[in-house]
């Protein structure tokens, strides 16, 4: 008999996600053409705003010996996000109801982590972001697919996520 090695939720969330990595890894050229823009997982293809770029040159000096620590509770970036929510909006959003990530995946991760236990059921629409399921499998619930089907027009989604 073989012991089994890995966690059987670690093994799960390797086999939602297997698909979309044979896909990413062994995709081929279009007509023997490079594609034009990857939209496949959501990777950005325009150049970002005005700037950005100064921006992040501008605030990644370090201006104190803790510049880089860890900082989840970083008050002057929560109130500057509580002021931009609350503008736009139109309700009022406190600072201290504000929680910092590292982009919205760890955003999600820590929602799912925070609400739901093992085998609680969690539904996500489909044709889904390709991480969703994985990550509801990583938290220890039970992904529920709910599919979608576009009203305006007929596609085959299934066709279409194949």
């Amino acid at each position: 008999m073989v012991e089994q090695t890995i966690a059987r939720r670690a093994v799960a969330v390797q086999q939602a996600l297997q698909s979309y990595s044979d896909t990413v890894l062994h995709s081929q050229p279009h007509n023997g053409r490079p594609i034009i823009a990857d939209l496949l997982s959501g990777d950005p293809q325009e150049l970002p705003p005005h700037g950005f770029a100064e921006a992040l040159r501008r605030f990644s000096i370090p201006t104190s010996r803790d510049w880089f620590a860890y900082r989840f509770a970083h008050q002057p970036a929560r109130q500057a996000a509580a002021h931009a929510l609350t503008a736009e909006l139109g309700v009022g959003v406190a600072y201290h109801d504000i929680f910092l990530t590292r982009g919205a995946a760890g955003a999600i991760a820590l929602a799912l982590h925070t609400v739901v236990d093992p085998g609680d059921e969690v539904l996500f629409i489909s044709p889904p972001w390709f991480f969703y399921e994985a990550m509801i499998l990583s938290s220890g619930a039970t992904p529920i697919r709910v599919r979608l089907r576009p009203p305006a027009f007929d596609l085959d989604i299934d066709a279409i996520m194949a």
